[in-house]
């Protein structure tokens, strides 16, 4: 029981974190560059998450045969999404360092 408690706060926090996120990816280039394709990666996640939770609901007869499936999907595109902006990000702020270095020598 308490895995499926602590599974789904983290499904939710995972679904609506990578979208308000996305949502706030703005103030330069770099971050609207990274906007245009993390925030529709967020709205898959989203309806991955959507799918996964309302099966029971609305098909439980699928549940059983899709629903592994469909946990599997939305966590992947939950890590798809952590790994694409985090190696974003690093593959940025390493550049941008190095720019700041070069104008103060």
């Amino acid at each position: 029981m308490v895995h499926l408690v602590v599974a789904i706060i983290a499904f939710i926090g995972g679904a609506f974190g990578t979208f308000a996120i996305s949502l706030r990816l703005t103030g330069n280039q770099e971050l609207e560059r990274l906007k245009r394709v993390a925030l529709p990666l967020s709205v898959v996640v989203i309806i991955l998450w959507v799918i996964e939770f309302a099966t029971p609901f609305v098909a439980h007869h699928l549940n059983g045969q899709i629903g592994g499936l469909t946990e599997r999907l939305f966590l992947g595109s939950v890590l798809l999404w952590i790994g694409g902006v985090s190696a974003y990000l690093a593959t940025h702020v390493r550049i941008a360092k190095a720019a700041s270095n070069q104008t103060k020598a």
